[in-house]
C-alpha cells in the first residue's frame, strides 16, 4: 500500500544547457534539505535527470522522465509518506506551475528485495564461497527460468533449447546476435603517457570492432577555492592501426566534463571500416 510523494513539472524543459546561466534550487524531504546545482550543458533529458538525481543522493528521491517532463519522486516502495517541498524551482526545467503531491506511508507487506544469489561450493548447503580460484574464470548468472538444454555439440559450437518449467519452449527464436569478448587487455595510467599498444584479438583472428573502458573510481570532479564542486575536464585519445600493415595510426579523441564524485565508468566502442 501507500503512494509516492512527488513533484511534477508543468511543462517540458526549455533547455538542457546551463553552462552560461546556472540554476540552483533545494529540495527538502523528511526534514533534510538537498541542494541541486545545474551548471553544465547536459545535452539531453537523460543528462539533466542524472544531474538532478545526483544532487538528491541519499534522499531516496530520483528524477524521472514522465512523458517529456521532469518528475521528482520516491525511487521505490516502501514509501515514507509526507510532502516534498522546495525553494523556487527553475521554470526552464519545471515550468511555471509544478504540482506537489503528498505521499502516504506504506503499510503491511515487506520491502522490495533486490535479486541476489548466495554462492556456495557443490550445493546450496555447501561450504560458503570465499573467492575465485587462481587463473581465468568465467561465471554466468541469470534469473530463475533462464535454463537451456544442450541439443547438440560440434567442436566448439553448441546448439541449445530454452526450457520453461523444465519443458522445451518451442516458440523461442534463439539468442539475439551479440559480440563475444575473446580478448582483454587492461592497464592503469596515472600519467600522461600512452598505454599499449595491445593486440585486440588472439593470433590468426580478426575483429570488426573493439571497445575501450575508462574507469574513474573517484569520479570526475573539481573543487573551487571555497570547496564547492565544479566541472572537471578529462580528455582521452585512442589510436589504432591494422597490425603488420605498416599503415599509420588512426586517432579518436573525446572528453568527459563532469562534477560527480561517485565512481564512474565509460565505454568507447570503435567500429572498424
Amino acid at each position: 500500500g501507500g503512494s509516492a510523494a512527488k513533484v511534477q513539472a508543468s511543462a517540458a524543459p526549455t533547455t538542457y544547457d546551463f553552462s552560461t546561466s546556472s540554476s540552483t534550487f533545494t529540495i527538502t524531504w523528511q526534514g533534510v534539505t538537498y541542494p541541486v546545482s545545474l551548471v553544465a550543458n547536459y545535452v539531453s533529458m537523460s543528462g539533466l535527470l542524472a544531474a538532478i538525481t545526483e544532487g538528491l543522493t541519499g534522499s531516496g528521491l530520483v528524477a524521472q522522465d514522465n512523458g517529456g517532463t521532469v518528475l521528482i519522486t520516491e525511487s521505490a516502495s516502501p514509501f515514507a509518506g509526507g510532502e516534498i517541498t522546495s525553494s523556487s524551482l527553475p521554470a526552464a526545467v519545471f515550468g511555471d506551475a509544478p504540482v506537489y503531491t503528498s505521499g502516504t506511508a506504506s503499510t503491511g507487506g515487506s520491502p522490495a528485495v533486490t535479486a541476489n544469489v548466495t554462492l556456495a561450493y557443490n550445493s546450496a548447503t555447501g561450504t560458503g564461497f570465499s573467492g575465485m580460484p587462481e587463473g581465468v574464470q568465467r561465471l554466468s548468472l541469470a534469473h530463475r527460468g533462464n535454463e537451456y538444454r544442450i541439443v547438440s555439440a560440434d567442436g566448439t559450437t553448441a546448439t541449445v533449447a530454452r526450457l520453461v518449467n523444465g519443458a522445451v519452449d518451442e516458440s523461442w527464436p534463439g539468442f539475439t546476435a551479440r559480440t563475444m569478448i575473446d580478448y582483454e587487455a587492461t592497464g592503469l595510467n596515472d600519467t600522461l603517457s600512452w598505454l599499449g599498444p595491445f593486440l585486440v584479438c588472439p593470433e590468426n583472428e580478426v575483429v570488426d570492432a573493439f571497445e575501450v573502458n575508462f574507469s574513474f573510481p573517484n569520479g570526475i570532479c573539481g573543487f573551487d577555492s571555497k570547496g564547492k564542486k565544479r566541472i572537471r575536464h578529462v580528455e582521452w585519445e585512442i589510436q589504432y592501426r591494422v597490425y603488420g600493415s605498416g599503415s599509420g595510426w588512426v586517432s579518436h579523441q573525446g572528453e568527459y566534463a563532469l562534477k560527480n564524485v561517485n565512481g564512474l565508468g565509460f565505454t568507447e566502442r570503435i567500429t572498424l571500416s
